[in-house]
């Protein structure tokens, strides 16, 4: 953890394991396609289909890879839910979540609890649905440090 305080300007993540993993897979995909390519003029099919498997074992590997960082991404937004519910209803706004999109919850989760109501109650009324947009809005940023 870093020890600079979160803000807008630095709160997203990039998962770097993921980028590096997903450019090895992809670029050894690559070359067996080129290396099949290659050694098909020169041995025949019998090589290519061998570096054919090669290269569906890339693709098989990198869809899995991709696969996985959705299901966490997902699980994640689905906590981000629970947990704001449970805050709107610890402020007394719960007749407020059912009128929030999962796109402005993810904006306004991230506002102290003092600006929260004033902050809600201006996407509802501008019909603000970008999380993004919200995230420029917050007044009093309270950090989300237990993110995936």
């Amino acid at each position: 953890m870093s020890d600079t305080p979160q803000n807008y300007a630095n709160h997203k993540m990039f998962d770097k394991v993921f980028i590096g993993a997903a450019l090895i897979v992809f670029t050894s995909i690559v070359l067996a396609v080129i290396a099949s390519i290659m050694l098909a003029q020169t041995y025949g099919i019998a090589v290519s289909l061998a570096l054919l498997s090669q290269i569906l074992l890339g693709v098989g590997v990198l869809i899995v890879q991709i696969r996985a960082r959705q299901y966490g991404t997902k699980v994640q937004d689905r906590v981000i839910h629970t947990e704001f519910y449970l805050r709107l209803k610890e402020l007394g706004l719960g007749d407020k979540f059912d009128k929030l999109s999962m796109k402005q919850i993810i904006g306004l989760r991230f506002e102290s609890d003092a600006n929260l109501p004033a902050l809600i109650d201006e996407v509802l009324e501008k019909n603000i649905n970008s999380a993004d947009a919200i995230k420029k809005m917050v007044k009093d940023w309270q950090a989300d440090n237990a993110r995936i």
